[in-house]
Formats: C-alpha cells, structure tokens, sequence
C-alpha cells in the first residue's frame, strides 16, 4: 500500500519517508555532506573576514554577500565547487 500510486499519478507516503511524502527531491547528492578540511576552514574564515573588512570599508554589498557566502561554508565545512567536482579534503575517519 506505501508504494501504490493514487488517482492523480502521486506515490503514497513510503515509511521511510519523514513527512509523509516522500517525492525523491531531496536525494544523497544534494545533501551537505562535509568536504573541507580544517585548514581550508581556516583559510577561507580569513577570506571572509577580509571580505567583510572590505564591504565594511567601501560599503559594498557584492563583497558582503560574498562574504556571506564564504561564511556558510566555513560553518557547515561544505564547498558547492568541491561537492560538483568531487574533491573532498576532510581527513579519513579510521575506526
């Protein structure tokens, strides 16, 4: 019954999926799996503080935006460039 399709083409709420409908929008690709290291965290948190020094002094919004972004990847240690080209400089988890 999870699997069946209605009248209107839609697949049923699997039980896997976590609000009820589970369209496939959401797959492993495009999830914010971690692919920066922690020396690149570092060196773009300085890229981002220079950025934001800089939009700060010339009042730019390009470079704030910029910066922003910078930001989220240094929080999250994901890199969109690194994740469509699949390079990935976390270091190996050894358990």
């Amino acid at each position: 019954m999870a699997d069946e399709e209605d009248r209107f083409g839609e697949v049923a709420a699997s039980p896997n999926s976590k609000f009820g409908t589970d369209y496939g929008i959401c797959s492993d690709a495009m999830k914010l799996t971690k692919n920066i290291g922690s020396t690149g965290r570092l060196i773009r948190l300085g890229v981002c503080l220079l950025l934001l020094g800089y939009a700060y002094w010339k009042g730019s919004w390009i470079a704030l935006g910029a910066a922003l972004f910078v930001f989220f990847e240094v929080y999250f240690s994901w890199c969109i460039v690194y994740q469509i080209l699949g390079i990935n400089s976390c270091p190996v988890d050894r358990r």
